[in-house]
């Protein structure tokens, strides 16, 4: 944490003449030379960091990260790029000036059973290229209760039905790769400059019990609040673009099997 921080202390020993904030710090940063296997963080607290762009920074690392309270940094609470993996379980991720969680360059994170709440911009911020694994999470408070995506699909995924995924302009499934999407699951589209792409596969095969959702981000009745703004703007028709099968898509694996009810905005 940050010097000015009298938690434990004034150690800085000027009363009550300074306060923490947001950005005193830099960061922990997990390069790709620390090994994994003995890379734990577990019960701690990190606060009041990133100067740098976020609390943690995990690059081509794969840290476990357990049980521990990530909170008050400038930027993300947790960046992870250029293939991380790290672990993410059980933990409290708040109030984090830019958002909950970053992934980029292939990160193929775990994030499970984590409480993503009060986050100055997404719960979950990536690209496309990641394709991490998520479970059991809980979105609260932040200015997007949801897992932001956009870019290119270049691998086979798969999309759970924990958190809403936010298409954010345009998202591309190329050719070869597949994207599946998990009953039940639910994806919204921001604004009228979002769609999706296919020219590999869609696998988008709901059931009666546990429909697939493709909707505006505005559309309170699927899922909540997704965009925090307590109702303000209702969803109306146009307020995203469409999903598009191109001559190219793979006709062979694509499936869009939803019930009329769930074909909305």
């Amino acid at each position: 944490t940050s010097l000015k921080d009298d938690a434990g202390g004034d150690a800085n020993f000027d009363g009550d003449a300074s306060w923490p904030g947001p950005g005193d710090w830099g960061r922990i940063l997990f390069a790709d030379s620390s090994v994994d296997a003995l890379t734990t963080l577990q019960y701690v607290e990190v606060r009041f960091g990133g100067s740098t762009g976020s609390g943690l920074d995990i690059i081509s690392a794969a840290p476990a990260i357990a049980d521990s309270v990530i909170a008050s940094n400038a930027g993300y609470g947790v960046k992870a790029n250029t293939q991380a993996a790290p672990k993410l379980q059980r933990n409290w991720i708040l109030d984090n000036t830019a958002g909950g969680v970053w992934l980029g360059g292939t990160s193929t994170a775990t994030l499970s059973d984590n409480r993503l709440w009060g986050n100055g911009g997404y719960a979950v911020y990536m690209d496309a290229s990641c394709y991490p694994a998520i479970a059991g999470n809980d979105a609260f408070d932040n200015v997007v209760n949801g897992v932001r995506v956009a870019g290119n699909v270049a691998f086979s995924q798969t999309w759970s039905s924990n958190l809403p995924y936010v298409i954010e302009g345009s998202l591309t499934i190329t050719s070869g790769p597949s994207l599946t999407i998990q009953p039940g699951a639910l994806v919204k589209f921001k604004d009228t400059a979002s769609l999706l792409t296919v020219y590999g596969a869609l696998i988008a095969d709901g059931t009666d019990a546990a429909p697939i959702t493709f909707t505006s981000l505005r559309d309170d009745d699927a899922g909540g609040d997704t965009d925090n703004n307590g109702g303000i703007f209702w969803a109306s028709p146009g307020d995203w673009q469409r999903i598009h099968f191109t001559a190219l898509s793979d006709d062979g694996r694509d499936i869009l099997r939803l019930t009329p009810a769930e074909r909305r905005k």
